[in-house]
């Protein structure tokens, strides 16, 4: 059942790794954005891939024409990922950006190179296709699929651990 289950969420993080490159390439030409706002427009979160990187940023309470054109339509072009422009405590490390409110700015934000999303779904593809490649190695020559016992001399069942060769 383990087994099945690691194969399961396997294939789920290949088929999110795939997702996360062919976002990567779109990115290169096309900025995606999603802005979501909350009911009472006291919030709103603003997540985007622009230039082969991905961020989200979340804004609290404002004031001005500002804020409400950041509730309906998100940030301008030019302005995203400016995080080091804005004014708030700022921190870049290995590519990553992180930004918290400082004073009267009231948004938060993290913005990181896209392969970062890419390397981290694809950890377990990897580690399932070496389980697997493994296990057929075990399977051609004459060892346990369980514990790797050699079976040459009792070819009928593992004496190590008790499971059948078959």
């Amino acid at each position: 059942m383990r087994g099945k289950l690691f194969g399961f969420c396997s294939a789920l993080s290949l088929l999110l790794c795939l997702a996360v490159c062919a976002l990567w390439v779109r990115s290169c030409w096309r900025t995606d954005r999603i802005c979501v706002a909350f009911p009472d427009q006291s919030d709103a979160i603003l997540a985007m891939s622009l230039r082969g990187r991905i961020g989200a940023m979340r804004f609290g309470e404002g004031t001005g024409d500002e804020q409400r054109y950041l509730f309906q339509f998100g940030l301008p072009v030019e302005t995203e990922f400016n995080m080091s422009r804005s004014g708030a405590n700022y921190r870049r490390a290995m590519g990553a950006e992180v930004m918290w409110p400082s004073g009267r700015l009231r948004y938060c934000g993290i913005a990181f190179p896209t392969w970062w999303a890419a390397a981290l779904a694809a950890v377990m593809p990897v580690l399932w296709t070496r389980r697997h490649l493994r296990c057929r190695h075990r399977h051609r020559t004459a060892v346990c699929t369980a514990c790797g016992y050699d079976l040459r001399a009792t070819p009928d069942r593992c004496p190590e651990c008790g499971r059948s060769a078959s």
